[in-house]
């Protein structure tokens, strides 16, 4: 009987285990007018703006017209903390005026990823950036910018106040 108890415990523990290391999938989606092409940016902790929203377990990113959306939600939001990075299902869609959404495919997704920006005497910027377009369309777009690509303090701060 003590046998049958131990073992019974010892499963328990490895079941725990195997629950808890299951990789937590989070699904994003990304909203861009119809047509959009250039840097886009999501831009986090900006206060006065609205949270990210979430629906059935998926987080919706819908940017302006402009290629960009700003969020009082921090970077880290659906994450399961600061520390750990999800493991990320993200699409990228188009949306017509009509509300009609039509899959991006991956390959005109350049240069992504997170990062902060600012300059001397100004607030620095937490921001997720990457560029709608063909690779061509980028390396010509990287070369006009010196090489800053979306990297672009002046830019990020120029599409958040435009209306």
């Amino acid at each position: 009987m003590k046998k049958i108890a131990v073992s019974f415990f010892v499963l328990l523990l490895v079941a725990g285990a195997c629950f808890n290391m299951r990789d937590k999938k989070i699904k994003e989606e990304v909203l861009l007018p119809d047509g959009y092409r250039g840097c886009s940016y999501i831009v986090y902790d900006i206060s006065n703006t609205p949270k990210l929203e979430m629906k059935d377990d998926t987080i919706i990113y819908k940017l302006n017209e402009h290629g960009v959306l700003a969020t009082s939600s921090p970077q880290h939001f659906g994450w399961d903390n600061e520390k750990s990075s999800p493991n990320l299902d993200r699409h990228y869609y188009y949306v017509s005026k009509n509300g009609a959404k039509k899959e991006i495919s991956l390959d005109n997704i350049q240069s992504e990823g997170n990062g902060s920006t600012s300059k001397e005497g100004t607030e620095e910027l937490t921001f997720r950036s990457f560029y709608l377009g063909s690779e061509d369309e980028f390396k010509k777009f990287e070369d006009a910018s010196n090489g800053l690509g979306c990297l672009n303090y002046d830019d990020v701060l120029r599409r958040l106040n435009e209306k």
